[in-house]
């Protein structure tokens, strides 16, 4: 037994050691990208975030007005699970040097009924537009109600003090309802 947790402390460290390699890929199809892509969609973002330097831009910019829908076309070349954002600017000179402050919270409950409760905070304070502040606060919760079948909730506030359209609220409010099952094998 002490062999089998000794190998296990020894894989961990390792796992540790060695930098951790995410190729998630995808391909901005529609509207066009912003910069030069090739099959794969590279150049992507460098980690952990912030553009490629040596990205080639295409001078391809797409007007949308607030409050209309925008219509994304990607294609994903290597998958990734988890979620997409996206990231718009006013206009093409338009700049906002933000911070980052960040906060989280998860609670876990493994005998049955599992319980799985998290939380997150992400506040975006502008350093170069006084007074703005974005930000966006998640609560999540999942339930098993029968074994390895289980409900959950979440709810997400998005807030911007200071939104570019006049007539946009400051908060967006998303409430989601899932269904799962997990396959153990």
């Amino acid at each position: 037994m002490t062999r089998i947790v000794s190998a296990l402390v020894v894989a961990a460290l390792l796992a540790l050691a060695v930098p951790a390699v995410v190729d998630a890929h995808f391909k901005l199809l529609e509207p066009a990208s912003w910069i030069v892509e090739n099959e794969r969609g590279d150049p992507q973002k460098s980690a952990p975030c912030g553009a490629d330097p040596k990205a080639e831009m295409s001078a391809a910019a797409s007007k949308v007005t607030g409050g209309s829908k925008l219509h994304l076309k990607v294609l994903e070349t290597i998958y990734h699970p988890g979620h997409y954002r996206v990231a718009l600017a006013q206009d093409e000179t338009g700049t906002n040097l933000e911070g980052l402050l960040v906060g989280s919270f998860d609670a876990f409950r493994f005998d049955s009924p599992k319980l799985d409760l998290a939380t997150s905070l992400f506040l975006y304070p502008s350093l170069s537009t006084a007074g703005r502040l974005r930000g966006e606060a998640t609560i999540r919760l999942k339930y098993e109600l029968l074994p390895d079948f289980n409900v959950g909730i979440s709810a997400t506030d998005t807030f911007d003090s200071d939104p570019p359209e006049e007539t946009a609220t400051t908060n967006d409010f998303i409430t989601t309802f899932t269904i799962g099952w997990s396959y153990r094998r």
